[in-house]
């Protein structure tokens, strides 16, 4: 995120220097076409193998963004959303320098160095704000808050006074709940809790689920 921010800021106050500089020109663009696309070439296989681990990872077809703000997996965040924003700044960059040798106009190059600027700083902050979330401890994705919830919805629970759930990693979830109950005469507290404990690690085979859940039974 560091490297993301400090690129990003360094890039647009250069790229702001040589925009307002008349007798700015782009030297040995050759070269720097030729590095830009080597980058370009490195940037998509990464994010191609990344894509894949998306893929697999996202198994409830959810869209792109709402997936990665979702994820617990710090290093599939970190690694994807990365190569991802380091590939948009460089095709910015690229289009950039080549409307330069085209035009031979070195404001495209500027431009381009600006706007590759921003969107680093852009990553640097999205990850920053994912991150720091997760370092405080993230609470389950929507739709799984939305399984446990629809599973709390029993007939037989008639308040839910609490419920907290955190990812103690990115396969790990653990669930706290306070529940008010009315049950069958025959039927007990204890059974109760471990059937809707049973349902809810049966609703997330994909995590390995730890509940705690107090009740607290309501007379008749």
């Amino acid at each position: 995120m560091t490297v993301f921010l400090g690129g990003g800021i360094l890039a647009v106050v250069e790229a702001s220097r040589d925009l307002l500089d008349p007798t700015h020109e782009v030297e040995q663009i050759q070269l720097v076409v030729a590095i830009l696309f080597v980058s370009l070439f490195i940037e998509v296989t990464a994010v191609q193998e990344g894509w894949q681990e998306v893929k697999e990872q996202n198994k409830q077809k959810q869209p792109l963004v709402r997936f990665l703000k979702e994820s617990r997996d710090s290093d599939l965040l970190l690694g994807f959303t990365e190569n991802l924003f380091a590939l948009g700044s460089v095709t910015i960059a690229i289009a950039g320098i080549l409307l330069t040798a085209l035009t031979n106009n070195p404001i495209f190059d500027s431009l381009g160095g600006i706007l590759g600027g921003l969107l680093l700083i852009a990553a640097a902050v999205f990850l920053a704000k994912e991150f720091y979330s997760l370092l405080i401890g993230e609470g389950a994705s929507s739709s799984d808050l939305m399984a446990i919830k629809h599973i709390l919805a029993d007939p037989a629970i008639i308040q839910i006074k609490d419920l907290r759930t955190l990812h103690l990693s990115p396969e790990e979830l653990l669930i706290v709940a306070d529940l008010s109950l009315k049950l069958a005469p025959d039927e007990e507290p204890s059974s109760f809790i471990d059937t809707i404990e049973q349902q809810i690690k049966q609703a997330l085979p994909e995590l390995r689920v730890y509940c705690y859940i107090e009740s607290e039974e309501v007379a008749s």
